[in-house]
């Protein structure tokens, strides 16, 4: 049983480490948006589906997943955060519990109204708006490198902990896992 759980443990790792690819890319496309530029509707929904890609990628394998394999920990990445950076990490985290991948209520922002339109149709009828928040979270070039480097700096940690298993046991990561649909 050890054996079968050190080998979803290192599953896990490897899935993460394209995780964490994923995320640095979204997050380096991201660095394109500039907080004091004005961009168009569409514009802005590209940078947002940078970010949240880069806060999904990032969060998912420290995230349970179904199937038995453990959720990754800081610890496993063999990383010590600084305060400014744990906070960055549990920031990304929550934002991908409560706004990305799910919709709390603490975390929407829209509006939304109707407008009466009977005398133009001829008949009852009210025409709907409603207006999305299409801001987005890491605006700030600041945050977009903090971001790059919490990203950079796990991802570092996590290579180096494989790397060093690749010494002790070369065998345990000769693998090949493909998923096999129902």
């Amino acid at each position: 049983m050890r054996k079968e759980n050190e080998r979803r443990q290192l599953t896990r790792m490897l899935s993460a480490m394209g995780d964490f690819r994923l995320a640095l890319s979204a997050a380096d496309f991201l660095c394109e948006a500039d907080a004091n530029e004005r961009y168009d509707i569409e514009t802005l929904r590209r940078f947002r589906c940078y970010e949240q890609t880069a806060i999904i990628s990032y969060a998912r394998p420290f995230t349970q997943s179904k199937g038995g394999f453990p959720s990754l920990s800081l610890k496993m990445c063999d990383v010590t955060l600084s305060t400014n950076e744990k906070e960055l990490h549990e920031r990304v985290l929550k934002l991908r519990n409560k706004m990305v991948a799910h919709s709390d209520p603490e975390m929407m922002n829209f509006a939304s109204s109707t407008f009466d339109m009977s005398e133009v149709v001829g008949k009852k009828h009210f025409a709907l708006f409603s207006k999305h928040d299409e801001g987005l979270q890491f605006h700030q070039s600041t945050d977009q490198f903090r971001f790059i480097d919490l990203i950079t700096k796990v991802q570092a940690g996590l290579y180096q902990r494989l790397h060093q298993s690749a010494q002790d046991l070369p065998n345990a990561l000769e693998m090949k896992v493909h998923f096999q649909p129902d």
